[in-house]
């Protein structure tokens, strides 16, 4: 998965999802990744759902590929991580996604960390 520099992420750390902006949403303001474009992309399993946030409220599904935090190096990626691929959006806007920082429990998400 590859952004830019000027990605913009909120930071949640009450939640464990990493969220981000599928190139099919059509009421996000960017569209940050496009899984076709990914050799390492795969879909999961689990169907369409929705994430409440503070701040607004996400739809999509979960999406597997290789995540990087900076480069490509081994140390800042995670392997075939579960994702959350948004397909429908409110409250985010201007965001590319949402990294959560919280820790891995039963309900919460797969943890980057």
């Amino acid at each position: 998965m590859q952004g830019n520099s000027n990605t913009k992420f909120i930071f949640d750390s009450g939640s464990g999802y990493l969220d981000v902006m599928s190139d099919s949403c059509k009421s996000c303001k960017t569209a940050f990744y496009n899984s076709t474009a990914s050799s390492t992309y795969s879909n999961s399993t689990n169907p369409t759902t929705s994430i409440s946030y503070g701040s607004g409220s996400v739809e999509g599904y979960m999406g597997v590929d290789n995540v990087c935090l900076s480069d490509s190096t081994s140390y800042t990626c995670a392997q075939q991580f579960n994702f959350f691929l948004v397909t429908n959006q409110t409250g985010l806007n201007q965001q590319d996604g949402i990294l959560g920082l919280g820790p891995p429990f039963s309900g919460n998400g797969p943890s980057f960390f």
